[in-house]
């Protein structure tokens, strides 16, 4: 290869990166790219121009993005729902029945209905009243309201739920954001080493594969960009999902990560009274107890009263010369099916209540599980991130700088500046995973506790 033209190609890298960045800067719906005298055309996935006035692309923060998601959910809502239709059943159970009024006619001759055909005929008019056993009523609308409180936990729990996904998904749209922005930012040293090679050549020590190599290192970068842009439109639509919004790929995160210390001693303390799924799982077993207690007061007989007014006339050969009567009753209900009915239903409550203190054991076990897996995750991820600034970063830095400048003078090969470039690049991504993961296993410890991480964040 001639040596003009290898100058052409060098000085075609440079170029080529320098009207990438600016192509990115300018335009987030395409970019122009040269190489090697051939030019390409690409339209990467990424957010639609602000101007246009169409969807928000203004970054939110992880404390809007949840209210947003506790507002837009619509298995939140069905949960509200669930609630308010619960709240009405107390008064409903806990209610009297309605009286029975009645009417009837007796003693009429079949061949002379009337009133005044025979002595005891008339129209009685009554009012029948059932009475439950004492505290029946009571007990049931405790059953219904501790019913009501188990609602109110579901809907906690989903909340809890539906906070801890959401900021699952930003922590993985952050990560892609700050993915995309250093692998952007590293085209600046390929810059540097095509400045490198053109300067070395201009004295006649570059070598022709050096040209070919950094070329090949630019393809690679804009590779990457490609799969990161996709990356990030696919992580902003689970975002949009998770929030409860339409997908369109347009959401973007402003929040950092959060390092905030952990005390696993006050955590393992709080655990079991703060985390929501223990405390559903204690009202559903109150709940049971409460429809247990119910079903013991059942078992005992209702009563029924009841009066009626008889209205009458005069007819020949009545003694009481049609007199008016009135009468009273009191019934009683047989329990004759106990042991079927009201006996069953007791036994079976009583299986369901052992079963909901069973479920609360195992899931004491399972929060306890997740809280001291999270905390091991985050001890870990906590050394290695201090590893990372202390010495990785800036051992991987100062390793790159220095190889570029030995490569200026001719003390190393372009091989060597140009490995020393992915294991920065490597270094600087691997960083940054670090820290969304460290952010996401903290909110997994919020979400155990019942906490809202967005309220943290903002503080």
């Amino acid at each position: 290869m001639s040596r003009p033209l290898l100058v052409l190609i060098v000085c075609a890298v440079s170029a080529g990166a320098h009207a990438q960045q600016g192509a990115a800067q300018e335009t987030s719906t395409g970019a122009q790219e040269t190489s090697t005298g051939a030019q390409v055309q690409e339209t990467p996935p990424g957010p639609q121009d602000a101007s246009a006035g169409e969807p928000d692309t203004t970054p939110k923060t992880l404390q809007e993005l949840i209210a947003t998601a506790l507002r837009q959910r619509a298995n939140l809502h069905a949960r509200q729902a669930d609630i308010e239709a619960s709240e009405e059943v107390p008064s409903r159970v806990g209610s009297p029945p309605d009286p029975t009024l009645m009417t009837s006619a007796s003693n009429l001759r079949f061949n002379d209905p009337g009133l005044d055909a025979a002595a005891m005929s008339g129209i009685t008019v009554g009012l029948t009243q059932g009475i439950p056993f004492p505290g029946k009523l009571r007990l049931r609308a405790q059953a219904a309201r501790a019913t009501t409180a188990v609602l109110e936990r579901v809907l906690t729990s989903e909340q809890a739920r539906v906070a801890l996904s959401v900021e699952r998904a930003y922590w993985d749209l952050w990560l892609a954001q700050e993915s995309l922005t250093i692998i952007s930012e590293t085209e600046r040293v390929l810059d540097q080493l095509a400045n490198a090679v053109v300067a070395r050549f201009s004295v006649g020590e570059a070598a022709q594969q050096d040209a070919l190599q950094v070329q090949a290192a630019h393809s690679s970068i804009r590779s990457t960009l490609i799969e990161l842009r996709q990356r990030l439109l696919s992580a902003a639509r689970a975002t949009e999902r998770t929030v409860g919004l339409d997908p369109a790929g347009q959401v973007r995160s402003s929040s950092e990560p959060p390092l905030d210390a952990v005390d696993a001693t006050a955590l393992r303390e709080r655990l079991a009274r703060d985390n929501p799924e223990t405390r559903l799982q204690r009202a559903q077993v109150e709940a049971r107890r409460a429809q247990l207690t119910s079903a013991h007061r059942e078992q005992y007989p209702d009563f029924m009263i009841g009066a009626g007014y008889r209205f009458r006339r005069e007819v020949n050969g009545d003694p009481t010369q049609g007199a008016d009567m009135f009468s009273v009753s009191l019934g009683i209900t047989l329990p004759v099916f106990l042991s079927r009915n009201q006996a069953a239903r007791v036994r079976e409550l009583e299986s369901s209540v052992e079963a909901a203190r069973e479920d609360l054991d195992d899931t004491i076990l399972d929060v306890r599980t997740a809280l001291e897996r999270a905390l091991d995750a985050i001890g870990r991820v906590d050394a290695q991130l201090s590893l990372y600034r202390g010495e990785l970063l800036p051992e991987t830095d100062a390793a790159l700088g220095a190889s570029i400048e030995d490569y200026q003078f001719g003390r190393v090969t372009l091989n060597t500046v140009l490995e020393n470039w992915r294991v920065d690049l490597t270094t600087r991504l691997e960083f940054e995973r670090l820290r969304a993961l460290r952010a996401r296993q903290s909110a997994i410890l919020h979400a155990l506790l019942g906490e809202n991480t967005s309220e943290r964040q903002g503080q």
